[in-house]
């Protein structure tokens, strides 16, 4: 977050010294309200983690609570046994003077006695039970937290990677790269990528895309989505034939990415997806040629299994 506050603040100052137009402001405005809609979905993601490990935690005490009766339990059954012990002596000499009784007597506080026996070995299984299972889930518990802490430090790597590599297309305004805890986000503008109308990448795309592929394959974990953005001017009716409309037009560019990047550098096609969005997904005005040019781009999402997903797989199973 710093990072990105950072980030923004330099175009900020750029913005400034050059006397940024009214327009220009508006733009920098939405930007800042896009990031700070992430920030709050992010917030929302983490506040639904927290319930589910406190869900976690009192499953935990109410198996401390079943412990401590099963243990009071076993208590009263050691009280009766001794108070039976008790007893079996003073009636052993009761059957001094009984002695046709004596037999039948004691072979019934025995039957007793094995009986009471018998259940606080149960009771003392079950406790053990109740300590595994505890044990088990505070282990899952730290395993999916260690698990997001290790997501956003890799997450950190990649992002100080790619504003390195990317320097020069970044400074261009070519290029936009976030990080929001555990949620990295690359905006590649449509111009490096695609000729107007077209959604075969260009060789300037391509090594764009290469050279984001090799830092992307270094993530373990993670699940990529390539998602295709236009603004909202129709297919013109030469492209008609080919693409219909502005939808099929940015599902076969994010697909066409997601090709070149399993293909030419092995991506795990099992971790990455092609979207496309049409124009229904705006990062700035479509009133404006800059913010229609900023709409129209490929946007590459990079972030870390369902976490969701993992937490009740791993509590549940």
């Amino acid at each position: 977050m710093m990072k990105f506050n950072l980030f923004l603040l330099i175009i900020l100052s750029l913005g400034m010294t050059a006397c940024v137009s009214t327009g220009k402001h508006n733009i920098l405005e939405a930007e800042a309200g896009r990031y700070q809609q992430e920030v709050k979905l992010l917030a929302k993601k983490n506040v639904e983690l927290t319930d589910l490990l406190k869900q976690a935690q009192l499953k935990i005490d109410t198996l401390l609570d079943e412990k401590s009766n099963l243990e009071l339990e076993i208590q009263s059954y050691k009280s009766r046994i001794e108070e039976m012990q008790n007893a079996n002596a003073k009636l052993q000499d009761v059957m001094n003077a009984r002695e046709s009784d004596k037999d039948q007597i004691i072979a019934g506080l025995t039957s007793c006695k094995t009986d009471y026996e018998d259940q606080l070995a149960q009771k003392e299984l079950e406790i053990q039970k109740q300590q595994n299972e505890i044990n088990k889930l505070q282990k899952q518990i730290d395993d999916v937290l260690r698990e997001k802490e290790e997501s956003i430090k890799n997450m950190e790597t990649t992002y100080d990677n790619l504003m390195s590599d990317l320097k020069n297309e970044i400074q261009n305004g070519q290029i936009q790269i976030t990080q929001l805890q555990d949620k990295l986000s690359v905006n590649i503008v449509e111009k490096i990528l695609f000729d107007t109308g077209k959604a075969e990448i260009k060789p300037e795309g391509k090594n764009v895309l290469s050279r984001v592929a090799m830092i992307l394959k270094e993530l373990q974990g993670q699940q990529i989505r390539i998602e295709g953005h236009t603004d909202n001017v129709p297919i013109g009716k030469e492209l008609q034939k080919t693409y219909p409309s502005n939808w099929e037009l940015s599902t076969a560019r994010a697909t066409n990415v997601v090709r070149f990047l399993v293909e030419t550098h092995d991506l795990d096609p099992r971790a990455i997806s092609a979207t496309g969005y049409s124009e229904f997904h705006p990062v700035e005005t479509n009133t404006t040629s800059e913010g229609k040019a900023k709409n129209r781009r490929i946007e590459i999402v990079v972030v870390p299994v369902d976490v969701d997903r993992v937490v009740k797989h791993k509590i549940y199973e």
